[in-house]
């Protein structure tokens, strides 16, 4: 009998103890997406990017005070739209870092 990839992945994701991993992989992917369509300024995708998912909370950085401002204006509606995407409550809180310049 032949399954589809549809059906194995989520068995092979729960055998394997990766689930936190895989949700936390596909928040940011939907973060990363969503930008574009949020922010119209045609740099948003290159100067806000997810950092990580943990503990209901994202962590995203920004390349200035500037976008740091414009994603925290805009906090509640990314929220929601994660949420929506994920079919649940994935995200609580959204959490704002600025790139530091290395030297």
């Amino acid at each position: 009998m032949f399954h589809t990839l549809r059906e194995l992945l989520p068995r092979a994701i729960s055998k394997f103890g990766v689930g936190t991993e895989v949700k936390a992989a596909q928040i940011c992917y939907d973060f990363k997406q969503l930008v574009p369509k949020i922010f119209t300024h045609e740099d948003a995708s290159t100067c806000i990017l997810p950092m990580y998912y943990k503990n209901k909370t994202l962590t995203v950085s920004a390349d200035s005070s500037s976008w740091a401002q414009e994603i925290s204006m805009r906090k509640s509606e990314i929220i929601r739209e994660l949420n929506a995407k994920a079919g649940e409550k994935a995200i609580e809180d959204l959490f704002i870092r600025l790139k530091t310049l290395e030297r």
